[in-house]
């Protein structure tokens, strides 16, 4: 039963909320308290974790990235919010991140490398969950031996911290993932009221917020399950609204993690035996990421709208 209902939340909305995970509240909080202490430092100590564009910030395991309105010269978001990221170490060992070599901040580390171990465990569920709900072999979406798992901690700060030019804009633009699931820790105050905004998605081309659910995850599937599952299955694109200019929620931040995942980039893609005649080709997962990364998937067509509209 669980299955059909599985499948049919991705054949409909393309999200869900999931409970009864295992994982602990008192390290999702302990993740949440690191987190906003690493943010609220000065930006001088949080750009010593901000590695040099030459040379690959996988190399380290992780990165902070600021806000390309603080600090330009180091490239970093181009929306309003500021990350850190954490990459699956190769050997798959996350404790790995907490080593003093990569300098990275310690209780963040430490607390990031629990969770990430907790989420592969989830997402490892997830992937059994989504074969049975396709009738497909138990090991379909197993991920091979590097698969492309990374966790994002982001932290959008208050709109009144905002350049004026940035305050009347979304806190992230539409867009869809491009990889397999996304497993959300959503931020607790989104949508507390009708002023404080946050995640919302585009279901036939109207915005419905997501509320949180206490103890849940928000789980996405990614444009790589477009190809996976023939179409059957949406990646539906999602963007995260701004609270009220001059509300409460306005003069409060945001903060958000979310492990993105995807198989070993060498992974031949290509539709499942269970979800019809196949209408693509079977592709790498690295060279179908590649095209992702070029054509900017479903966010390039909000662009074009919004040029559209723009124009006199």
């Amino acid at each position: 039963a669980i299955a059909e209902e599985w499948d049919q939340t991705f054949t409909s909305s393309g999200f869900a909320q999931i409970v009864g995970h295992g994982v602990d509240p008192a390290l999702v909080a302990a993740l949440r308290k690191a987190a906003t202490d690493f943010f609220a430092l000065p930006l001088e100590e949080k750009l010593a974790h901000q590695r040099d564009l030459g040379k690959s910030a996988a190399s380290t395991l992780g990165s902070y990235s600021p806000n390309s309105d603080v600090a330009p010269q180091l490239g970093g978001h181009d929306d309003p919010l500021e990350g850190y990221t954490f990459y699956r170490p190769p050997d798959g060992d996350w404790m790995r991140i907490m080593a003093p070599e990569l300098g990275h901040p310690t209780a963040l580390a430490a607390f990031a490398a629990m969770y990430a171990v907790q989420m592969e465990r989830v997402l490892h569920s997830l992937h059994r969950l989504s074969a049975a709900a396709l009738e497909l072999p138990a090991a379909f979406f197993d991920a091979g031996k590097e698969p492309t798992n990374l966790l994002v901690i982001s932290y959008y700060p208050p709109v009144t911290e905002l350049p004026e030019r940035q305050r009347g804009k979304p806190r992230y633009r539409a867009h869809s993932d491009y990889t397999g699931y996304t497993i959300l820790l959503q931020d607790e105050d989104d949508h507390a009221d009708d002023a404080s905004g946050g995640l919302e998605i585009d279901i036939d081309g109207k915005w419905a917020p997501v509320v949180p659910q206490p103890g849940s995850f928000v789980i996405n599937i990614g444009d790589l399950f477009h190809l996976w599952t023939n179409d059957r299955w949406r990646s539906t694109p999602h963007r995260v609204s701004s609270p009220a200019l001059g509300s409460a929620a306005a003069s409060h931040g945001r903060l958000i993690a979310a492990f993105f995942t995807g198989p070993s980039l060498e992974t031949k893609v290509q539709p499942a035996p269970t979800c019809g005649e196949p209408k693509y080709p079977t592709l790498s997962a690295r060279e179908f990421l590649t095209a992702m990364a070029v054509s900017k998937s479903k966010e390039a067509q909000y662009k074009a709208k919004a040029e559209a509209e723009a124009e006199p």
